[in-house]
């Protein structure tokens, strides 16, 4: 989760789950057990695969809104 620029929130006051907060994406809550679930395995996955076709889709916005202006490059927002 730190590969993908989530920030790790230990279980404070007797929780038992850890909390994975990155801005401006939801909170991933999963229980602190050893081994994980496969099931929290498998919705991690999920969400860094949506996360990852949505920063794609959006680069690929950019890219194509890039106009080209003499020497200059000019973004142009959607």
């Amino acid at each position: 989760m730190k590969e993908y620029g989530y920030e790790i929130k230990q279980p404070k006051g007797g929780s038992s789950h850890y909390s994975f907060v990155k801005s401006g994406c939801n909170r991933i809550v999963i229980p602190r057990h050893k081994p994980i679930k496969k099931v929290y395995v498998k919705m991690i996955k999920k969400v860094i695969e949506e996360e990852m076709k949505e920063y794609e889709s959006r680069t690929q916005i950019l890219h194509e809104s890039v106009v080209s202006y003499g020497n200059c490059l000019v973004l142009a927002y959607k």
